[in-house]
C-alpha cells in the first residue's frame, strides 16, 4: 500500500479541538488574546466591547465547524481541487492533516487593513490578518468564518506548494470547504484574480494575499440596486449561460438616487421602462442571440447606483415599441411584483444574478440567464 492509499484512509475525529486558531468555548469576553493577537496598530483587547468580541468569536467558531464538517467529507479531493496535487507526497499529506486537525495552524491577528482595502489577508509571515473595523462593525459571523477559511487556504498553499497557485486559491479552498462545485466561468474568474498586496506592520513590509470587500453594496430600501464603492470601478459583466426558450436582451443602467429614479421617474410608475431604455446611462450587455460566455465592461464612479434589466423574448427596440415585457433587478420596478433577479454572492468582489424570465415567476427555476458582475482583477 502506497502513502496515497494510506492518506485517504486517515481517520480524523471531527470533534478534535483545532488548537491555536480556534478558541475554546466560554464567555466571549474571556481570554480574547487566546485567539486574537493584537498588534500595535490595534487597540488592546480591552478596547473590544463584549458584543464585538462575541461576533468575532462566533465567526471563528463557525469556521471551526465548517472545517470539522469538511474533514468528514472528501477533504482530500476538495483540497486538490483548490490547491492542485503537486504536493502529493508524505510531507504534503502530513502538512495538510496537521492543518485540518489544528496541530499546526497560523496565528490570527485583528488589525487595520484599510491601507490595502481588504477585509482579511494572509501574510508571508504565516499570519492571518482580519480587519478590525470590518469584523466588529460590518461583518456577520458567516462573513468572518468565510474570511478565516479563505485565508487558511492561502496558508495551506504556502505549506504545500513551492510556487503560489494561480489566482485566488483561498477562494477555491473556501468553495471546497463549503461544498460548492465551481462552474467553468466561476473557476476562470477566481483563477484570473490578482489578490496580492503589500502591508506595513511595525515598519516591516509584509507581502499578503488579500480578501477585498465587495466593490458594490446593496442599497437599503431599494432591493436589486447596487452602489459602486471604493473609487471608480470598472465592472465586468459576464453571461455565464442561459437555459430558456425566450431570447432575452440584458442590460445595465444607472439610477439617479436611492429612490431608484431615472429621468425623474420612480420605479413602478408610468414611463419608467421608457425612461430606463432611453437613458444615456443605459448599456446593452447581451443581445438576445448571445447564449453564454460573453462579457462587457462598464465604468462606474464611486457612489453611483446601478440596476439591470431583462427584455423578455426581445430587444430594447421591441420593448420600446410595446412588443416585449421588461423586468428589472429592482423588484419595485416590476409590474408583476416578482423578484426576477435573485442575488447569489459568490466570492469576494463577485456578484451572481440568477434570472427568471417568465411573467409572475413562471417555473421559478432562476436559470434563464446567469450573470456575474466582477471588478477588474477579480
Amino acid at each position: 500500500m502506497g502513502y496515497f492509499d494510506k492518506a485517504t484512509e486517515v481517520s480524523i475525529n471531527p470533534g478534535q479541538e483545532l488548537n491555536g486558531l480556534f478558541p475554546k468555548a466560554g464567555n466571549p469576553t474571556d481570554d480574547v488574546s487566546n485567539f486574537l493577537s493584537l498588534t500595535s496598530q490595534s487597540s488592546d483587547a480591552s478596547g473590544l466591547i463584549p458584543s464585538e468580541v462575541e461576533v468575532v468569536e462566533k465567526g471563528i467558531s463557525l469556521a471551526k465547524t465548517w472545517l470539522e464538517e469538511f474533514v468528514t467529507q472528501d477533504w482530500l479531493a476538495g483540497t486538490r481541487q483548490a490547491l492542485g496535487d503537486d504536493w502529493s507526497n508524505s510531507a504534503g499529506y502530513d502538512a495538510l492533516i496537521d492543518t485540518l486537525t489544528g496541530i499546526k495552524v497560523p496565528q490570527l491577528e485583528l488589525i487595520s487593513l484599510a491601507e490595502i482595502g481588504a477585509n482579511a489577508a494572509f501574510g508571508d509571515n504565516n499570519t492571518i490578518y482580519v480587519d478590525k473595523s470590518w469584523a466588529v462593525s460590518k461583518a456577520t459571523p458567516t462573513d468572518i468564518a468565510a474570511a478565516v477559511i479563505e485565508e487558511l487556504g492561502h496558508y495551506l498553499d504556502k505549506q504545500l506548494n513551492p510556487i503560489d497557485t494561480k489566482g485566488d486559491e483561498g477562494a477555491q479552498f473556501l468553495a471546497a470547504v463549503q461544498g460548492k462545485t465551481l462552474s467553468k466561468q466561476e473557476k476562470a474568474a477566481i483563477e484570473g484574480e490578482d489578490d496580492s498586496a503589500t502591508l506595513m506592520i511595525e515598519n516591516r513590509e509584509i507581502t499578503v494575499e488579500r480578501m477585498t470587500g465587495a466593490p458594490f453594496q446593496t442599497v437599503p430600501g431599494l432591493e436589486g440596486a447596487f452602489r459602486a464603492e471604493g473609487g471608480t470601478q470598472e465592472l465586468t459583466f459576464i453571461l455565464s449561460g442561459r437555459s430558456a426558450n425566450f431570447r432575452n436582451e440584458i442590460g445595465v443602467f444607472k439610477l439617479e438616487d436611492e429612490t431608484g429614479q431615472v429621468d425623474g421617474i420612480a420605479p413602478g410608475t408610468a414611463g419608467y421602462v421608457e425612461a430606463v431604455l432611453n437613458s444615456a446611462s443605459q448599456t446593452t450587455l447581451f443581445s438576445p442571440e448571445e447564449r453564454g460566455g460573453g462579457w462587457e465592461k462598464v465604468t462606474l464612479n464611486d457612489g453611483e447606483i446601478f440596476g439591470l434589466y431583462l427584455v423578455q423574448d426581445g430587444s430594447r427596440s421591441s420593448a420600446l415599441n410595446g412588443n416585449s415585457n421588461v423586468y428589472f433587478s429592482l423588484v419595485s420596478a416590476n409590474d408583476d411584483g416578482f423578484d426576477h433577479a435573485r442575488e447569489a454572492p459568490f466570492d469576494d468582489g463577485i456578484l451572481r444574478l440568477n434570472w427568471e424570465d417568465l411573467t409572475g415567476g413562471g417555473d421559478q427555476d432562476f436559470n434563464d440567464a446567469v450573470v456575474y458582475v466582477a471588478t477588474e482583477g477579480q
